[in-house]
């Protein structure tokens, strides 16, 4: 079987255009890895503005509950008082109505 050797030219060009392409692997690989950590970074900046706005959002939720239940405590109030006064009206009759008899 006849062995082939490679010249030591070829060789060192060969070992010069692997060692380039690494080179430029690895500028790409570092490009890659800056990218990701703004990428990382950004995500981090992303859940914290949404954790902001879900608390801003619970927050309007309560105020806005307590702004429609106004009206309704107001009319259960009102009605309240209406019944304060027909029950007061209807024991003043009754007094008024035992007191007149001789």
């Amino acid at each position: 079987m006849e062995e082939k050797y490679v010249t030591e030219e070829v060789c060192g060009e060969r070992q010069k255009n692997a060692a380039e392409r690494f080179s430029r692997d690895k500028e790409r690989l570092d490009l890659q890895e800056k990218k990701m950590e703004k990428v990382s970074d950004l995500s981090i900046q992303m859940g914290e503005m949404l954790k902001r706005h879900d608390d801003e959002l619970q927050n309007h939720d309560k105020r806005l509950e307590t702004l429609e239940s106004k009206p309704g405590k107001l009319w259960d109030t009102l009605i309240m008082e209406v019944i304060k006064l027909l029950a007061s009206g209807a024991v003043g009759a009754v007094i008024a109505y035992l007191t007149m008899q001789p």
